[in-house]
């Protein structure tokens, strides 16, 4: 007992001191930033957001929407600036407060429209961008948007007048600065920076009340959840077209940029305060998915079929919903987000200051909890048993996870959820590892002591016989083939489970049988599926032609299947075949523990990762068997009926995998229709798509071909 006692007196202060090392590790992490753990961090965020209670009704804002019906009746995109000048003046009848266009006038448009000179009467006639400039002027609502333009954006540099885009940012930049420091000239707040920016015709600027950017930097997982509020250009700072449409609705004259140290503190609008992050961002407190903000047709709004008072007094945002046209951006609801309703959330955060925010002191409440629970637990932890550290641990993470949904929820503060959870998390395997360790010490103690009471022979015996299965493997170019039925899940709940057992079996022995008879070694069946691999454990030079051999006859033998399920009134299976070649390591994996050894003969590797993803495929394209181009190499010449079908881009791969499909032909009639696609296919790789398109036409009418299909899809 006295010696048990030494070891944990001896294991406690470890604990301890590993708790406290885990701690000084994640405060620096933390205060710096890991960049995977961030990108988890802006998860939680998105958790929260949706989790969130349901928030008021937006009703300041409202969308007037170019969307699918819109364009059916008035025409497809772009309009004629006529027809923007109509719906702005029908707008400002409808008693709209501020127009805000989420659209952009860079190029003149100087024809005039027949129909517009018999509207005007006795008026002079006037080109659209002058007639969208007097539909401005008129109502002195509109607010215009001019894209910020990164270095690399050089399609835009060309149409550029840099003396228009300055006269441009000049006018509109922030007049009213106020610095909260002794020498302003010798500090400068750090702020997203624009290469340069595209602008609005002079005569629309003009006559426009306010013009702002409408820069969008997604966070490093791709996702909209902030939005500048200030953008920098040489030696201005721009206010966001957002800002400026506060600024016309809240009639507020003033707007002032608020900067102290390095950073940005804010913006005021009139009276009203826009607290910000130090590169003058605001954090986005979606309403809602998609459609949460009230959204008309402009179709609808130009012919009047809207209610009386929809639109009065309401901020009236005017783009793109269509998804042909749409700018479309991913957000925490969704990966397909209009960009004007992202818009529109923006308005009414700023508007009711229903905003999410992290002052810039929300990192000391973060490091003095990350401090507290890395001291708590490495102190209490090693004290006591499985049970209680259990316990403790579940009580601390319940506690800050509820705590940080609620801060978000009531007052809109974003606490760091993932930093102290993680450490809470390896505090508690840190402490639960060394008990294990103490634990297994003691066992192998007393294992060893039985030594003495079993025959030495039987244990040398046994373990002479183990030794002969060994971990380890090697590197070999091999083919493995991934097979799948299709609607596995909707069939099995049409038969009973002996019926679905039987029906399973019987399929799999066929299947089975294929495999070995072209020296294929069955890896494993994974469910309904099939992992099969070629060249191994026997080199095999032709494992590649092997395979796709393999492939064909399975196609042939599930025909056969059919018919007879068929007969018996039994769901019929299709299957889908994906095979790669490539350099993989093939041996025994598994645990090669003392008291259990259990391992199994198999493959590792990316290109048995690859093979399964081709299989997946089959979905995307209707196809039966997809090869990639590396098992083409190999088996092309043995292969009567091959065609290429694409170049994608397969999951957790970041280089692209020409892909091929083997058409079997006991399936078709005739494949004389090949070279036509293959034509298609030539065609639409070359961005010829209006000749693709009319022969995947042809295909898919006379052929029902399913690729064919997939691409007259793309064409369109």
């Amino acid at each position: 007992m006295s010696d048990r006692l030494k070891k944990l007196s001896f294991i406690k202060p470890s604990i301890k001191s590993i708790g406290l090392m885990l701690t000084a590790f994640m405060l620096v992490f933390c205060y710096t930033g890991v960049d995977l753990l961030e990108v988890l961090e802006l998860r939680t965020y998105d958790m929260r957001i949706k989790a969130k209670p349901k928030l008021r009704k937006v009703d300041k804002v409202v969308i007037a929407a170019i969307d699918e019906k819109s364009l059916k009746e008035l025409g497809r995109w772009p309009w004629s600036r006529y027809t923007i000048a109509r719906l702005v003046n029908k707008l400002d009848r409808l008693g709209a407060s501020t127009i805000a266009l989420d659209i952009v006038f860079a190029e003149p448009e100087t024809t005039i429209s027949l129909k517009y000179l018999r509207m005007a009467k006795n008026e002079i006639a006037l080109s659209g961008d002058n007639a969208l400039a007097k539909a401005f002027k008129k109502s002195n609502k509109a607010i215009l948007s001019m894209p910020a333009l990164q270095r690399n954006e050089t399609r835009f540099f060309s149409g550029l007048d840099h003396e228009k885009v300055n006269r441009s940012i000049k006018k509109h930049a922030y007049k009213a600065i106020r610095y909260r420091l002794h020498n302003p000239g010798e500090q400068r707040a750090t702020t997203r920076t624009a290469y340069s920016m595209l602008v609005n015709l002079p005569m629309l600027e003009d006559a426009a009340r306010y013009t702002g950017h409408i820069a969008i930097y997604p966070d490093a997982d791709g996702k909209v959840r902030r939005t500048p509020l200030v953008l920098s250009y040489k030696n201005w700072f721009i206010p966001s077209a957002d800002i400026q449409v506060v600024r016309a609705y809240t009639k507020a004259n003033n707007l002032t940029l608020h900067i102290t140290a390095n950073s940005i503190e804010g913006i005021q609008i009139g009276k009203r305060f826009i607290q910000t992050d130090e590169l003058g961002n605001m954090l986005i407190n979606y309403n809602g998915p998609e459609k949460t903000v009230p959204t008309y047709s402009v179709s609808d709004i130009l012919n009047n079929r809207i209610k009386k008072n929809a639109l009065l007094n309401k901020i009236v945002l005017i783009g793109t919903t269509a998804k042909g046209i749409g700018d479309v951006r991913v957000t925490p609801y969704s990966a397909v987000y209009p960009g004007v309703e992202i818009r529109a959330n923006i308005i009414d955060n700023l508007i009711t200051g229903n905003y999410i925010y992290k002052p810039a002191w929300v990192i000391l409440i973060d490091l003095s909890l990350i401090l507290f629970f890395g001291v708590v637990l490495s102190w209490l932890l090693p004290k006591f048993g499985l049970g209680l550290s259990i316990a403790i641990t579940i009580l601390l993470l319940a506690t800050h996870i509820t705590m940080s949904f609620y801060t978000f929820n009531h007052y809109n503060l974003w606490f760091n959820l993932v930093y102290p959870v993680i450490l809470i998390l390896l505090l508690f395997i840190n402490a639960t590892v060394f008990k294990y360790f103490v634990t297994e010490m003691e066992k192998r103690r007393i294992k060893s002591a039985f030594k003495y009471y079993v025959p030495a022979t039987i244990v040398e015996q046994v373990a002479n016989n183990i030794e002969d299965l060994k971990l380890g493997g090697e590197k070999r170019e091999l083919t493995v083939l991934f097979s799948d039925i299709r609607g596995f899940t909707a069939m099995s709940e049409k038969l009973g489970p002996e019926e679905l057992v039987a029906l399973l079996n019987y399929y799999l022995t066929k299947m089975t049988d294929v495999v070995f008879k072209y020296n294929g070694m069955l890896d494993k069946y994974i469910g309904d599926a099939i992992m099969a691999v070629y060249g191994a454990p026997v080199p095999r030079p032709d494992h590649a032609s092997l395979a796709c051999q393999t492939a064909i006859d399975m196609l042939v033998e599930l025909k056969q299947l059919q018919l007879e399920w068929r007969n018996q009134q039994l769901p019929v299976m299709e299957i889908g075949i994906g095979i790669n070649t490539g350099p993989m390591i093939v041996g025994n994996m598994g645990s090669n523990s003392k008291d259990l050894k259990k391992f199994n003969y198999t493959v590792i590797g990316d290109a048995v990762n690859l093979a399964s993803r081709i299989e997946h495929l089959n979905k995307t394209y209707g196809s039966r068997i997809l090869i990639s181009e590396f098992t083409y190499q190999y088996a092309k010449d043995g292969l009567r009926h091959v065609r290429e079908i694409d170049v994608a881009q397969v999951r957790g791969r970041k280089a692209e995998v020409k892909l091929y499909e083997i058409l079997v032909e006991d399936l078709y009639e005739t494949l004389d229709w090949l070279p036509d696609f293959n034509e298609a296919y030539r065609l639409f790789r070359n961005d010829k798509m209006a000749q693709a398109k009319k022969i995947f036409k042809k295909l898919v009418k006379e052929q029902q071909d399913p690729v064919s299909h997939y691409y007259l899809d793309r064409c369109k």
